[in-house]
């Protein structure tokens, strides 16, 4: 019987030393995943998008408080929402290749946007947030009331709307999409509307 409580009592430190090596607790991790899977529990998807530097356009300056607001956006949702980090998609220019699949130009923001726009059920949360620049163009068509398109320019766009990423295709790949019961928050910190 003390051999026993000797050996349980060890097996619960040794437990609780990689519990705490691992704060995010693989064995409740994957049971979450799994209800989660099987509709039995809201799934939470991110994505963050943050554009430091243009080095296709001297038009846009700098932007040096990109890689804090990531941050900030990222302990919010994970700390305050409750989203897994596993779950959060983050492209930045911040430290990451033109060549990586993160890096926020064009092609890879339109994948990702439609990727999250796509995979949101009903009883899901999603949530977009973007930090960079972003633009006004005129535009005369019968959907825009303002006669405005606005734009969030990726890290290889121009001042032509075929590269930016205009509110009309944000809406078509993260609003349309969206399926009754589901919840998408957008948060945008741009510099230049």
């Amino acid at each position: 019987m003390y051999i026993f409580s000797i050996l349980s009592l060890w097996k619960a430190k040794l437990l609780h030393a990689w519990y705490s090596r691992y704060p995010f607790r693989p064995l409740s991790w994957l049971l979450l995943r799994l209800l989660r899977r099987f509709g039995l529990a809201q799934r939470k998807y991110a994505l963050l998008i943050g554009i430091e530097q243009y080095r296709e356009s001297l038009r846009y300056c700098t932007l040096p408080g990109v890689p804090g607001d990531l941050r900030l956006y990222k302990e919010i949702l994970t700390n305050g929402l409750g989203f897994h980090p596993y779950d959060i998609t983050i492209l930045t220019d911040h430290e990451t290749s033109p060549l990586s699949k993160l890096y926020p130009n064009r092609v890879n923001m339109m994948r990702e946007i439609l990727n999250l726009g796509s995979s949101l059920r009903s009883g899901d949360l999603g949530f977009f947030g973007y930090t960079g620049h972003a633009v006004q163009l005129e535009d005369f068509s019968p959907s825009e009331f303002d006669t405005t398109d606005e734009a969030i320019v990726p890290a290889n766009g121009s001042n032509t709307k075929e590269s930016l990423i205009v509110d009309n295709d944000l809406n078509q790949w993260l609003v349309a999409p969206l399926p009754v019961g589901a919840t998408l928050l957008v948060s945008f910190s741009v510099l230049d509307l």
